[in-house]
Parts: C-alpha cells; structure tokens; sequence
C-alpha cells in the first residue's frame, strides 16, 4: 500500500487524534490537524497533502464541503475522504456535490480507514498510472 500525505479537517479533538493515530499506524503521514473551515484553508496554503480526511460539519465559518469545493476545480487529483455522523438527505447531498472518492460514517474503524485510504491512491500514484 502506498502511503499517504494526509490534512485532517475535524473539530472534536479526540475524535482527530483518534483519526491522526489510525493514519499513521496505517502508514500515513499527518501533516496537520485543522478545526475549522478557515483554518484548513490556511493550512493549505502552505501543505500539499495528497488527501483530505474531512468532516462535515464544523465549528466557524464553513463546513467540510466548504473547504473541499474549491479544492476539487484548483487539484482534481487531490484525494478527499468525508468522515461524518450527518445522516440527513441534505447532508448527504451536498457532500456528494464535491464528489469525494469516499464518505465513511462516524464512529469510524480501522478497517474503514483502511479500505478506504487503499482505494484513494496519492497523486503520484494516479500521475504514473496514466502515463
């Protein structure tokens, strides 16, 4: 498996330690941990993570998808992950608008997170493969 260069955007802190410990058992390397939408956005000013490990709802200024929409037009080849407990038709929905290549739903196991981070190869992978 090839490893990845993970942000992890969640704003309860156990629940983003507890994602940051899973990633990096796993063999990924986290670059940060962001709370909130502004600060995601910061944080990728000057990080180039190959995925986004995101939750839908955040404390602030956006949400999840607020952080990705922008992301998806400006890096296709960037990797996002939804981690949420949102169940509702409209949440659902309007993570699906940003066309994440997983949603894993909260509480979320190891072997979740692993399955879904061995199919979201990283953007070197996905630049060999096409060549």
């Amino acid at each position: 498996m090839t490893s990845h260069e993970v942000l992890i955007v969640e704003d309860e802190r156990l629940i983003a330690l507890d994602l940051q410990e899973m990633c990096e058992e796993l063999g990924h390397r986290v670059l940060a941990l962001a709370a909130t939408a502004s600060e995601a956005r910061e944080l990728l000013e000057r990080l180039s993570p190959s995925l986004i490990l995101s939750d839908f709802e955040l404390r602030g200024d956006g949400d999840g998808v607020d952080v990705v929409a922008g992301l998806r037009r400006r890096c296709p080849r960037l990797r996002i992950v939804f981690v949420t407990a949102a169940t509702g038709r409209a949440a659902r929905e309007r993570i699906a608008s940003v066309e994440p290549d997983e949603i894993l739903a909260k509480p979320v196991s190891r072997d979740a997170l692993r399955a879904a981070l061995s199919i979201t190869p990283p953007r070197s992978s996905r630049k060999a493969s096409s060549m």
